[in-house]
């Protein structure tokens, strides 16, 4: 219930926890991948616009972003001073 996240935050190899809902969604999420041809074999769970490449910080920003519009969330932003 662990996967391997390569040179996260820091540029540190690490550990993280795998719920049993994100389990289950994953199979399907790279099934649609591969239909589409978005997603290489053997290649990222999250690729970028080429498949070759992982999904860069500032794409998973403004997706997460577009999904807190979508979502009608308020997103709070801390500024440390």
């Amino acid at each position: 219930m662990v996967f391997h996240v390569e040179q996260g935050k820091g540029r540190r190899d690490r550990q993280a926890m795998l719920s049993p809902q994100l389990l289950s969604i994953l199979p399907h999420w790279w099934c649609i991948g591969q239909k589409q041809h978005k997603m290489l074999k053997g290649g990222w769970l999250f690729p970028g616009q080429n498949p070759v490449n992982p999904l860069g910080t500032r794409q998973l920003n403004r997706a997460c972003h577009a999904a807190v519009d979508l979502a009608g969330l308020l997103l709070a932003v801390f500024v440390t001073q």
